[in-house]
């Protein structure tokens, strides 16, 4: 940056010699030629400001040196306080030029020169306006400032507030708002959920009401829980009924954080963490063990998912007018390798995994758990995008687990909240498959129960049976490499397991490996099965599908 012009006459001697002139003389100075040619100076180094402007700011200057910011202004002339009134537009239009910084204290206001232009008048240089930064972010953090965290008059901080927005329409997101919501108070209110929304915390609608709406505040809650107040009705702000004011919380939409982030939104989204978003290279590689028919059927939608084959598969599809988006559903009885399957399709294809909880969208507040599960889809949505934006095909695998809580059969209405609640989730997730365009695979232990609304919804849907005799042969003999191949089958025969339930066996007999120093012995591998059915099942079915 360009070093500041020196100034070639003494800018702080002007100042000083205009203070004498006017400190008590309520604005009033005699007209001589040394005052006047000073006065026309200082006039031009601040940029333009009149005489009476130029008199106060060297007023402020001389508190500010002096520290005695408590005199006040009126104080220094000796003004009454109509007489100072006069000439608060001057002093407004010096705190919007940037000369000085008007604040409230608990005597009044206090005015400040700001740090460039006392660095200026120090050095005897021109003074450099500060560019404006277009930043939302610091914006709202001092937006809150004024208004919640310095206390004080409501009246006072919300006129301070007034004149905050105004200074900062250089602003991007400030002006888009302007442009969308004529009613100042509300523009406040999404100031501070923004700013709520940077510190990651839940904000109380009682509070932030308050804060804004003052005594006025259960006419907007009303207007709120109506669904009629303008920042809901035009998508700017979501809330949660939790059946009291104290309760009931608010938050900015995906549009809000848009607008008032931009491209910079992922630097504030919180991280997903490991169990939600789950890398392909936190995946250990496992052998899996297929019955002929599924080892098809898995080998389709490994060649499916293949980034290079996914793209061609997605651009076919589209020019033939076919929904581009891969729905795959996985059922079969519990333990048979249905989730480990997703994971080792999502290691080959190294694609990652956004995990849902479908018991986490589950919500008692009416109307929170519809949210929850459009959310899922909304935040997959720019997921992809993402992917997109860089070129990339690695879109991500959307897994709904254990899917069953909601994709079971559809419940007549008989007036039940729960009822209504369960057929809206039903109704929104239907949507979302109709026009989904990604990678989806859910899973289930209930197939009977599935509604038949989700069927033609899912492309691929594979049954995973429990494992065949050959089949658990193979397992034990992979996680247990040192078993003879006779033993194997002998366990296999016996114990009519699922994959996963082996895994159990053999997890136990390897933490007692662990403990002990050596192998367990064949007796000890079957009391280990035997404690492994809660029941004692020895169902002699060996069919179909296995891990």
């Amino acid at each position: 940056m360009k070093e500041p012009r020196k100034v070639r006459w003494n800018v702080l001697a002007a100042i000083d010699y205009i203070c004498k002139q006017t400190k008590g003389k309520q604005l009033k100075y005699e007209r001589t030629k040394k005052i006047e040619k000073c006065l026309e100076h200082l006039k031009s180094y601040f940029g333009g400001i009149n005489n009476n402007q130029t008199i106060i700011l060297c007023a402020v200057l001389d508190l500010n040196f002096s520290h005695e910011e408590r005199m006040g202004i009126s104080k220094y002339f000796e003004m009454s306080a109509l007489e100072y009134l006069q000439h608060n537009s001057e002093l407004e239009d010096l705190d919007e030029r940037d000369l000085l910084h008007v604040s409230i204290v608990d005597s009044g206001h206090s005015y400040s020169c700001n740090s460039n232009v006392i660095k200026a008048i120090l050095r005897n240089q021109e003074i450099i306006q500060s560019s404006k930064e277009d930043n939302p972010v610091s914006f709202v953090n001092e937006f809150y400032k004024i208004l919640v965290r310095r206390g004080g008059d409501k009246n006072e901080s919300l006129l301070e507030a007034q004149k905050f927005e105004k200074k900062n329409l250089h602003i991007s997101f400030v002006k888009k708002i302007q442009t969308y919501i004529s009613d100042e108070k509300c523009r406040f209110c999404l100031y501070l959920l923004c700013y709520y929304f940077l510190q990651d915390c839940t904000a109380g609608m009682q509070e932030i009401f308050i804060n804004v709406y003052d005594y006025l505040y259960i006419d907007y809650v009303k207007l709120m829980l109506s669904g009629e107040h303008i920042l809901y009705k035009k998508g700017f702000i979501d809330f949660i009924n939790k059946g009291s004011i104290n309760d009931s919380t608010i938050t900015i939409t995906d549009k809000t954080k848009e607008m008032f982030l931009g491209e910079n939104l992922y630097l504030f989204e919180a991280e997903l963490n490991e169990k939600t978003l789950i890398s392909p290279d936190s995946i250990l590689e496992k052998q899996l063990f297929y019955s002929k028919e599924n080892q098809k059927q898995i080998n389709t939608l490994y060649s499916s998912l293949c980034k290079d084959n996914l793209i061609s598969i997605q651009s076919g599809l589209k020019k033939r007018g076919f929904p581009t988006g891969i729905c795959i559903l996985l059922y079969g009885a519990p333990g048979t390798g249905k989730t480990e399957s997703v994971y080792q399709i999502a290691k080959a294809t190294n694609r990652q995994i956004y995990h849902v909880d479908i018991s986490q969208t589950k919500s008692c507040w009416f109307g929170e758990s519809e949210k929850q599960i459009q959310k899922i889809f909304d935040d997959y949505k720019r997921m992809c995008e993402k992917v997109k934006l860089n070129n990339k095909n690695d879109y991500p695998i959307l897994l709904f687990n254990e899917v069953d809580a909601i994709i079971q059969k559809r419940t007549e209405f008989r007036g039940g909240g729960a009822e209504k609640t369960e057929n809206a989730m039903q109704n929104i997730l239907l949507e979302n498959l109709e026009k989904f365009d990604g990678i989806m695979i859910a899973t289930t232990n209930l197939e009977i129960n599935m509604d038949a609304a989700f069927e033609r919804r899912f492309l691929y849907k594979i049954k995973f049976e429990n494992p065949t005799l050959e089949a658990k042969t193979a397992i034990w003999q992979s996680k247990l490499n040192w078993l003879p191949e006779e033993q194997a089958k002998q366990l296999a025969n016996e114990y009519n397991f699922s994959g996963g339930e082996i895994d159990n066996v053999v997890r136990k007999a390897t933490m007692e490996e662990i403990l002990n120093g050596s192998k367990v012995t064949m007796n000890r591998l079957e009391e280990l099965c035997k404690s492994e059915k809660l029941i004692n099942n020895n169902s002699s079915k060996k069919v179909g599908f296995c891990m």
